[in-house]
Parts: structure tokens; C-alpha cells; sequence
């Protein structure tokens, strides 16, 4: 038996009813081009978000199996891996869904513009690829699909104006460790790095007294110390005890980012960019360099939307009030 879920918005039809079970019998029926369903985990789905076709394709089958058509277990398990208990990867997620976004109406919108400037460099959307290991798991030309699918697309993003805007760097260059690492090394990372602007993952104001061109909020996906706060909660403590610190030093977050809604919160709060993990690296196991494009351009989607219901025509536009968050309203 299989849940039912379907696209009926809440109070009609379905949408306010019951969760309802269906034998794969019936599910079977329904594998039209008009009428079709898919069941994944035990749920079955009468949309896709990439297209009716891939669902047409499937119809009336079960594909719960298919991610493993394209990630063996190894590669799920390491994609969805997190530390002891998981409590940080799943509240880095949590974290954008206690907040809330107030739109803005009567506002021109015709033009938006969600360009920005990250890592110094012009860049079509407010995010980036954080660094992410062992694409290679999930696809035989791993890093390169993240590259050149992000490359590609943002070199093409022109949001709603103009074209011509240049990506920002993308990486996926596995993270260095060395347990004797410290700020005293600094000066001689400086130097190694020729002039080439540092961005570290840690402390801002400390980041900023060694003139560091930058500060990046993680907890590493929830993958290093479990139940660390997130990247979004950081951000708005600082903004909220030190505001000039965030406008003076430039910040950057990463962590349960999924939405153009959620990189509008970051940003609302004083984040120069987002960075996204996970997501890129699902996108080019399942579809390769074509699938972080579809990722970019989703995300892009989302974005533009999200600025023209906020009433906003450009990023600078995006204020801390424009956003409110829940934990903080019953104090």
C-alpha cells in the first residue's frame, strides 16, 4: 500500500483530507500521459519538478530503486553521511524554516537584477559551489561536470537584464587538514598565496584582524562537530550584536541551502553569497553536467521570483526586516 500525495492545493479536494492508501495495483492503471504516477518511498507522486516526461517514462512503476541506477550505496552513503547523531546537517536545513519572509506589494518589478559580486568577482546569482570531495563517487567525471556545469550556466544567466556577467570561483578541492593549523600561520599562507585573497572558514572578527579578505559561516554540512551551529544562525547573531562587523568584512554561508528563498534570507542578514553542497553533487550523479545546469537555472528561477514578490529590482535592496524569524517572535 502506498501513500498518496497529489498537486491539490490545501482546502481543496484532496489537499486538507487524510493521507490516502492505494494498492500498486492501481497505481499501475495510471500511466498515461494524462494520468500518470510514480511511487518513490512509498510515496506516489503525480508531478516532477524536471518535467512531466520523466515521470511519463515511469509511469505506474515504483522507481524507488533508480537512485540506484546512478549511486551505488558507497556514494549515497557518503553524499548523506553527517556526524554522530546528524543533529547539525538536519538543522542547517530546520534553521530557513523558522523564519518567514514578509513580501512587499505594489512595487516595480519589471526589471531584476540578482547579479552580484563574489570572492571579488562579478557573478550572475549570490551563490556558489562550496567545496565538496569525491564528486567522482557519484559520476566518472565528477568535479568537471560541477565546473563546467556552473561555468556554463552562470556565464549564460543574464536574470533580467543584461548579459555578460562572469562567474565566480567554483570549486570542489577537498578541504586541507593539519591538526597543527593556527592563525599564526597566516602570514605565511599570505605569502604562499601571492596576493590572491584569503577566505576562511571560521571566526569573523578575528578573520577581520588578520585582514583577511573574508569570512565563510559553516558547520561543514553537518559533516565535523554535531549539534555546531548552523552558517544562517551565526549570521544573524553577529548582525544582530555587531552590524557594522558585517559591513565591514565581507561574509559568506553555507549549509541546508535548497532555495532561492533561502539565499534571499542569507542575504537579508548581510551574507555576500550562499554556498551549496550537496545539491550540486546530487544534480551531476543523477544527470551530469547537464543536471547542475538544471540546478543553476532552478535556483535562478527561484531567486527572481522570490526579489520580485519581496518588491526588491537588485540584491542591495534586501533588509533584515523583510524577514521574521520565529524563535525570535515568543521571546
Amino acid at each position: 500500500m502506498f501513500e498518496l500525495q497529489t498537486n491539490d492545493p490545501p482546502g481543496e479536494n484532496k489537499g486538507d483530507q487524510a493521507a490516502q492508501y492505494i494498492p500498486m495495483s492501481d497505481v499501475a492503471k495510471h500511466h498515461l500521459a494524462q494520468d500518470c504516477w510514480v511511487v518513490v518511498d512509498g510515496k506516489v507522486y503525480d508531478h516532477h519538478p524536471g518535467g512531466s516526461q520523466i515521470i511519463v517514462q515511469n509511469g505506474g512503476r515504483d522507481v524507488t530503486s533508480g537512485e540506484e541506477s546512478f549511486m551505488s550505496a558507497r556514494t549515497i552513503n557518503y553524499y548523506g553521511a553527517a556526524s554522530l547523531d546528524g543533529y547539525s546537517m538536519a538543522e542547517n536545513r530546520g534553521t530557513f524554516r523558522k523564519c518567514r519572509l514578509l513580501p512587499r506589494i505594489m512595487r516595480d518589478v519589471l526589471s531584476v537584477r540578482p547579479q552580484t559580486t563574489i570572492f571579488g568577482i562579478e557573478s550572475a546569482l549570490p551563490i556558489y559551489v562550496s567545496p565538496s570531495s569525491n564528486a567522482l563517487l557519484g559520476h566518472p567525471d565528477g568535479e568537471l561536470n560541477i565546473t563546467r556545469g556552473t561555468t556554463s550556466k552562470m556565464n549564460g544567466a543574464k536574470g533580467e537584464t543584461e548579459p555578460g556577467i562572469r562567474t565566480g570561483p567554483f570549486t570542489a578541492t577537498p578541504p586541507y587538514h593539519d591538526a597543527r593549523l593556527n592563525w599564526n600561520d597566516l602570514p605565511r599562507l599570505k605569502d604562499l598565496a601571492g596576493g590572491v585573497p584569503i577566505y576562511l572558514k571560521g571566526d569573523v572578527r578575528l578573520a577581520k584582524a588578520h585582514g583577511l579578505a573574508g569570512c565563510i559561516l559553516s558547520n561543514h554540512g553537518g559533516r565535523q562537530l554535531d549539534q555546531a551551529r548552523t552558517g544562517f544562525d551565526s549570521l544573524r547573531s553577529i548582525h544582530a550584536e555587531d552590524p557594522q562587523l558585517v559591513k565591514d568584512i565581507e561574509i559568506y554561508i553555507d549549509g541546508g541551502i535548497r532555495r532561492g528563498t533561502d539565499v534571499l534570507q542569507a542575504l537579508a542578514f548581510g551574507a555576500r553569497g550562499v554556498g551549496l553542497g550537496r545539491p550540486f553533487l546530487y544534480a551531476q550523479a543523477a544527470y551530469g553536467e547537464s543536471g547542475v545546469i538544471r540546478a543553476v537555472r532552478i535556483l535562478e528561477n527561484e531567486i527572481v521570483t522570490a526579489m520580485r514578490l519581496l518588491g526588491l529590482t537588485s540584491l542591495e535592496q534586501i533588509t533584515p526586516d523583510m524577514v521574521e524569524c520565529l524563535q525570535e517572535i515568543w521571546r
